[in-house]
């Protein structure tokens, strides 16, 4: 059956000290898929926030970071997701399996008309090599006017006509690409997509799909003027009429200790106690162990117990994004809603004062927070161990992904087969030679370095 499946694109300004924010607008407009642009946020991989798993890539972490791309996808979605492709800081690519249909989603973040235009080059480049998987969403820095284009723009949109809206046309009418914001009459301030802080206005942020999604399929494009998280760029929302098909997530119970127990003096005395004993008269080494391990599982069950824990449960707290935070962040919403009706200096003035107050009072709670988080480390270091080296894993992996997917390219499976079944590796029978590699000498110093790369258990 036919289900509308809302998605949008925003170009937020940084995604760093205002994630929450981001999320809860986007969240607050029931929004399935959105294509976040300008992010800065290094690295690639995926995090968790709220009710939206999401999917970034931007600079490496020695690089400065100016550019970055995101996908935030609702948890409903998630389980849909069957490739991701981490292209470029301007580039991000997601695939959806919605059961009836596939639905290839890219976020782009084009250069800046003051970049080198080699750098633009390489942007289109690298967009030609992806274009059979769209709908492209995200921020285009370009103005491509009101004159009708057929099959790739019509007449709804701003007058104005810049290079980078030139070779925008250019590029959607050789590969037969749709803008489809310009098809859409609405009031001006639902049209416009940046306003910058001198009331200059313009149109820059779209959504454009090909010819594979009908036009039919595209029910609305409009811009959420009201959404706020310390952005000049609209949030554009896209409504799509698709059939859906979502994976349901199904729970997975297993049992573990409420070890976080022992943090408790009187429990930790009580495990103690429980796990003095007679010693074992076991003869072999195996018996022994399961002599430890039943009188250590004993020990823990009495003291701490049992609890039942979902294995496919999402990790959605935040733990320093509190009642404080969402009401410093509600007032600076009504503030810039106030300034978007009234848009005088001195409204923008008031607007930026309660802003930056607010900033600055999330920052001092997210500090706060790590500081007692910290301190408690200090206090508990041996029971805080786990938590602390997994935490500091994710940030060593280049890219941290809290939704692997597994698929190797055709080409790699070609030139693996090619290699394996390759008529010069056989001999006069037909059978496969094997190569003898007993000229390989491993040294002591090999077999040391070997054992010092091996993780602890």
């Amino acid at each position: 059956m036919a289900q509308r499946l809302r998605i949008a694109t925003w170009n937020v300004k940084s995604w760093n000290k205002k994630d929450q924010e981001i999320v809860s607008e986007i969240e607050e407009r029931k929004i399935d898929v959105c294509a976040l642009s300008e992010t800065k946020r290094k690295g690639a991989g995926t995090v968790m926030r709220g009710n939206y798993l999401l999917l970034y890539k931007g600079a490496n972490k020695n690089e400065r970071a100016y550019a970055g791309v995101g996908i935030l996808i609702h948890k409903n979605l998630v389980d849909n997701i069957t490739d991701i492709k981490y292209i470029s800081e301007r580039m991000l690519l997601v695939e959806l399996n919605l059961g009836c249909e596939k639905l290839n989603l890219i976020s782009v973040y084009a250069p800046d008309t003051g970049r080198a235009k080699q750098e633009r080059d390489d942007f289109y480049r690298d967009l030609q090599k992806v274009i059979d998987t769209i709908p492209l969403l995200g921020d285009w820095i370009a103005r491509v006017g009101d004159s009708v284009v057929p099959g790739v723009k019509n007449r709804f949109n701003e007058p104005t006509l810049n290079d980078s809206g030139r070779e925008l046309v250019e590029f959607c009418s050789v590969n037969e690409l749709r803008i489809n914001n310009t098809f859409f009459d609405h009031p001006r301030q639902h049209k416009i997509t940046y306003t910058n802080s001198r009331g200059q206005t313009s149109m820059i942020d779209y959504v454009i799909s090909n010819r594979q999604l009908h036009p039919q399929q595209v029910l609305d494009v409009r811009t959420l003027s009201s959404a706020n998280a310390g952005t000049d760029h609209g949030l554009v929302l896209c409504e799509l009429r698709l059939s859906l098909n979502p994976v349901k997530r199904r729970p997975v119970i297993v049992q573990k200790l409420c070890a976080e127990k022992l943090s408790d003096l009187s429990i930790r005395g009580l495990y103690r106690s429980r796990l003095r004993g007679p010693p074992s008269d076991s003869s072999t080494t195996d018996e022994l162990w399961q002599h430890i391990k039943s009188k250590v599982l004993e020990a823990a069950e009495e003291a701490v117990g049992w609890r039942k824990v979902n294995k496919n449960r999402m990790n959605n707290r935040t733990p320093w994004f509190c009642d404080e935070v969402k009401e410093a962040a509600k007032i600076k919403k009504e503030a810039f809603l106030k300034y978007k009706s009234n848009p005088t200096p001195r409204e923008h003035e008031i607007y930026a004062r309660i802003r930056n107050a607010t900033n600055e009072k999330i920052t001092k709670i997210k500090e706060n927070y790590w500081e007692g988080y910290t301190k408690g480390m200090e206090r508990d270091f041996y029971g805080a161990q786990r938590k602390m080296w997994g935490a500091l894993r994710k940030q060593r992996k280049e890219i941290c992904e809290y939704k692997r997917v597994q698929h190797v390219d055709k080409e790699q499976w070609f030139k693996y087969f090619s290699e394996l079944y390759d008529e010069s590796n056989t001999d006069s029978n037909g059978n496969l030679e094997f190569r003898n590699e007993d000229s390989v000498n491993i040294t002591l110093d090999m077999v040391t370095r070997a054992i010092h790369r091996l993780k602890l258990r």
